[in-house]
């Protein structure tokens, strides 16, 4: 019931839902289609749609259980030195593929978190400043009398 109100007032009624986990909150979301109720017409209907799932580092939970033909189309980000999800987010796979539900995996490899990747990344997101003008932004020019 607090889903659909949230919906009625934030004027979601009517749009696409997408749900999106990584690790727990993956399982989490992967359990929904089970837990919400099916969308439907009249006042007291639950006003959302689920259209798709997006579950990161974690897999579906009770896959036999959970997955049948109506489950909504689902992306898996996993990592492959991770064995025991990647297994699991194969078995899913396979069973919604089975089902004729919409499925895509994409691993996530391993990346080196070094001085410069950090750097990189830091750069890109202030814009290409570095140093002060990266952090103090219009405060930085201001001193510098810009």
């Amino acid at each position: 019931r607090a889903l659909a109100e949230v919906a009625r007032r934030e004027r979601w009624v009517g749009l696409p839902l997408f749900a999106v986990g990584a690790s727990s909150g993956g399982a989490f979301v992967s359990t929904a289609p089970a837990w919400l109720p099916p969308a439907g017409g009249g006042p007291s209907a639950f006003p959302l749609r689920l259209r798709g799932l997006g579950v990161q580092i974690s897999s579906v939970p009770s896959v036999e259980k959970t997955i049948t033909a109506s489950y909504p189309p689902v992306a898996f980000v996993h990592m492959p030195r991770d064995e025991r999800t990647a297994g699991e987010v194969d078995v899913a796979v396979e069973r919604l593929e089975r089902l004729g539900v919409p499925v895509a995996s994409f691993a996530a490899m391993p990346k080196a978190v070094t001085a410069a990747f950090l750097a990189a990344r830091m750069r890109s997101r202030a814009g290409g400043r570095t140093g002060e003008d990266a952090r103090g932004g219009a405060s930085a020019a201001a001193q510098r009398g810009a």
